[in-house]
């Protein structure tokens, strides 16, 4: 039953369809960090990381979760461009490209900010959890064009430096 909803969430992220969900999703169901933190690997923990490795190997999911992280930051930056266009009610224009992080840009529920996050995150625990993959700089060098040298808010920099802090 795992494998089916990780396939499902694969399927998601490749159609950009509720993406962001799929990856918390994911992440959700391999965070072993509560067994970590009880001193032990139980053999269900073990399952979910034969399992991760099975879906990166068929999958590619490192480079499947960056490149839907660097084309959610295009789409983000297309949509941001869209309303900074378009005519502004309150006059507030200029002021409102120094909050896009809290902004919900692409789909319904999820702010700029925890959008990147989530990849991020997702990201750095295959990287990390993974023992068929690794970090690529192809994969650093799409990040940083999207969010050290194409910055949408501020912090972006920032957010992928700390990443990379972690898990590099």
């Amino acid at each position: 039953q795992l494998a089916c909803v990780l396939e499902r969430c694969v399927e998601s992220i490749k159609r950009h369809s509720s993406a962001s969900q799929a990856l918390k999703i994911i992440h959700r169901l391999f965070d072993t960090r509560a067994d970590s933190a009880a001193g032990s690997v139980s053999s269900a923990s073990l399952a979910r990381e034969k399992l991760l490795d099975d879906i990166e190997a068929r999958h590619g999911l490192l480079g499947l979760v960056l490149a839907e992280t660097t084309d959610y930051h295009r789409r983000a930056c297309d949509a941001a461009a869209d309303v900074s266009r378009g005519p502004s009610a309150d006059g507030a224009g200029a002021a409102e490209t120094t909050c896009w992080s809290e902004r919900v840009l692409v789909g319904r529920r999820v702010t700029h900010r925890a959008a990147l996050t989530v990849g991020l995150e997702v990201a750095g625990f295959v990287a990390e959890n993974c023992t068929s993959t690794t970090l690529k700089f192809e994969h650093i060098s799409a990040l940083w064009g999207r969010l050290i040298q194409n910055p949408l808010a501020p912090d972006e920099p920032n957010l992928l430096l700390a990443w990379l802090a972690r898990v590099a």
